[in-house]
């Protein structure tokens, strides 16, 4: 399903990566409104062997992620640090500093929760929008 198409992100890094930046470690943020799945996409991307909750937990500012990604287009692997961001906005002081040295950005949202596919919209305009990655 939704989780499953993530999977080609990883692989798609390349991309994200900024021109001539041949770092091994590069920062991608995770962000939509709460409740979307956030943390478990990022779960999923990051291979953990965290097994999904049926109680949602929502997390508390921002979780980090480390795993390993393989660059198609360089003989190198790169590490990747997941930021899984809260969907609470409460938190949006700190959002500068997530924002920060991120190459890349991934948008979730959950089409069955209401209201989600008004706020995803402004999540793009908090995030890849406001950081240039549009």
């Amino acid at each position: 399903g939704k989780i499953g198409s993530s999977f080609g992100f990883l692989h798609q890094l390349q991309l994200a990566m900024r021109a001539g930046d041949a770092s091994a470690r590069q920062k991608i943020v995770v962000v939509g409104p709460c409740e979307a799945g956030k943390s478990a996409v990022s779960n999923v991307l990051a291979e953990t062997a965290e097994a999904p909750s049926e109680n949602y937990r929502p997390t508390v500012g921002v979780r980090i992620l480390e795993c390993e990604a393989e660059v198609r287009s360089a003989t190198q692997r790169v590490t990747v640090d997941l930021w899984d961001v809260s969907g609470n906005t409460k938190f949006q002081k700190a959002w500068p500093a997530i924002k920060k040295d991120a190459v890349g950005v991934v948008l979730v949202y959950n089409p069955e929760q209401q209201n989600h596919e008004q706020e995803i919209e402004q999540w793009f305009q908090r995030f890849p929008l406001a950081m240039g990655l549009s």
